[in-house]
């Protein structure tokens, strides 16, 4: 917490794209300093690994888990 705490620390918050985002650990302590989302950028990770036929788009979007710095997807180039 020592380290998201003071106002000028952006936080970057990673979550695999596999699991829900709104049982984040990461976007939970997030929130904590950072209720409204302005200073948090989201990283969903294991976008190639998301069972078939699902999409990251609506995660991207931030339309579960709204964020002022938004989204950004991390695939693996396989």
């Amino acid at each position: 917490m020592k380290y998201i705490r003071p106002p000028n620390a952006l936080i970057l918050a990673l979550t695999a794209a596999n699991t829900d985002l709104v049982n984040s650990d990461a976007l939970q302590i997030a929130r904590q300093v950072d209720p409204l989302g302005d200073r948090t950028i989201g990283v969903v990770t294991k976008i190639d690994l998301m069972d078939e036929g699902t999409d990251a788009i609506e995660l991207l979007q931030g339309k579960d888990y709204p964020l002022k710095l938004g989204y950004f997807g991390v695939k693996c180039r396989s």
